[in-house]
């Protein structure tokens, strides 16, 4: 069962260093995780519409848990500069969460 947590807010407003003390905590609890800035999945030009960024994350998420040299993920970290609640539900549904935290 896949849990996650997304962080959403403008630019500068401190999602990745959120992101990298959830990280330490996952990692001092032991529990399996993986995090992305889903902004790496549009970057580029033209920049990518939401729809294909996260048919993306769903490939990346369903690698994570299929390739055998990366262990299964209890929890999905992922941060969006868009501050909008539509963006955190995306996201979510991206991920194939079972709970969101």
């Amino acid at each position: 069962m896949t849990s996650a947590i997304v962080i959403t807010g403008a630019p500068g407003s401190g999602k990745s260093s959120v992101a990298q003390a959830f990280t330490t905590l996952l990692d001092n609890a032991g529990i399996a995780h993986g995090a992305i800035e889903s902004e790496q999945l549009a970057w580029g030009t033209p920049w990518l519409p939401d729809a294909q960024v996260h048919a993306q994350l769903e490939r990346v998420l369903a690698d994570a848990e299929t390739v055998p040299a990366l262990p299964g993920v209890d929890v999905v970290l992922c941060t969006d500069g868009r501050d909008e609640e539509s963006v955190a539900a995306d996201l979510l549904a991206a991920a194939r969460a079972a709970a969101i935290l």
